[in-house]
């Protein structure tokens, strides 16, 4: 079928606690963004994903991840979507997919991406929009058919990332 993700993870209930509670009230989320007050607690480890329709891993609305150890090859889409929070991508492969590597177009916050080889990939390397508290460390980035690592977004996007000890092919 199309767009037939390898793991997909998505917290179906919309209606957050985050927008009835007074002192988060000044920083409500979108509705496509809320996910309420939990962690999925979801890991993905050593796993080998390749050939789907769609993403390799596919997380929507996720709190508290973990992916390590795994490689994500020739996917349609990219190796690792996130719209979420508070994850650690570490040591994995993800290359030839006809996405990017690593990509939101929600947001992506407070994840630590070490140690993964990301290359070949069509849409580039990271591809974050609206995305901040970002640790790029350690990665090695080969031959992106786009950026290798590209954030974009608002006034209060992008910020407290930091890129550390990558290499760049």
């Amino acid at each position: 079928g199309k767009n037939v993700h390898g793991v997909y993870v998505k917290w179906q209930d919309q209606i957050s606690r985050l927008n009835d509670d007074p002192v988060r009230e000044d920083n409500a989320l979108p509705e496509k963004c809320q996910i309420g007050f939990r962690e999925d607690s979801v890991t993905i480890e050593k796993c080998y994903i390749k050939n789907f329709s769609g993403d390799a891993v596919h997380l929507e609305r996720i709190w508290a991840f973990t992916i390590k150890d795994s490689m994500f090859v020739a996917n349609k889409g990219n190796a690792v979507y996130i719209n979420g929070w508070d994850g650690w991508i570490t040591d994995c492969i993800m290359h030839t997919n006809h996405g990017a590597g690593i990509y939101t177009d929600v947001v992506c916050a407070a994840v630590t991406m070490t140690g993964n080889r990301i290359e070949w990939n069509r849409n580039g390397g990271i591809n974050l929009v609206n995305s901040n508290l970002l640790n790029i460390t350690g990665n090695y980035f080969d031959r992106a058919y786009g950026p290798a690592i590209k954030l974009i977004g608002d006034k209060n996007a992008c910020h407290n990332i930091t890129a550390t000890g990558n290499i760049f092919n």
